[in-house]
């Protein structure tokens, strides 16, 4: 697992591999961005990243119509326990909704209360092409500067044939 972006300016990346089940922080840049609680190495084993769960979600979803289940995602940084279950079929797709938790890797300048109270996130899957994969067509998902943040697919096209 790969990510790389900026963040107030500054490189941020984060290379984890998976030997065995348990991720390995292979590359973590800055190595430590801020003061934060500490992520047990006993709680790592099983955790996934967080491509992996929606990736799991969505072929869930595809295959049963239901998004309920548990996952651990471990970024690097942070530990959150995710629990998603089935709102109902609406206009918009199937409603699904998650419960993000925060267990560990919390940062120390933050109210441990207010940090570890769960994060509501709303996904609407679509199936475009029957008997194809589950995407989600609309997220929204609170944020701690700006309320809550939205994205909507606008457009979905076949990959041209190789």
């Amino acid at each position: 697992y790969e990510t790389e972006g900026q963040w107030r300016g500054a490189a941020r990346n984060v290379t984890l591999d998976y030997p065995g089940g348990s991720p390995r922080i292979r590359r973590l840049e800055p190595p430590e961005d801020m003061p934060r609680t500490p992520v047990p190495e006993e709680a790592l084993p099983g955790t996934l990243d967080s491509l992996s769960i929606l990736a799991m979600l969505a072929k869930q979803v595809g295959a049963t119509a239901r998004c309920d289940g548990r996952a651990r995602m471990f970024d690097g940084r942070r530990l959150t326990d995710f629990a998603a279950r089935t709102i109902g079929q609406t206009p918009e797709g199937l409603h699904c909704e998650i419960e993000a938790r925060a267990i560990a890797g919390i940062p120390t300048d933050r109210d441990p209360t207010q940090a570890r109270a769960p994060q509501a996130i709303q996904v609407w899957f679509v199936q475009p092409v029957p008997g194809g994969p589950a995407v989600p067509r609309q997220v929204e998902f609170p944020s701690r500067w700006w309320g809550r943040i939205g994205a909507n697919l606008i457009s979905l096209e076949p990959a041209a044939a190789r």
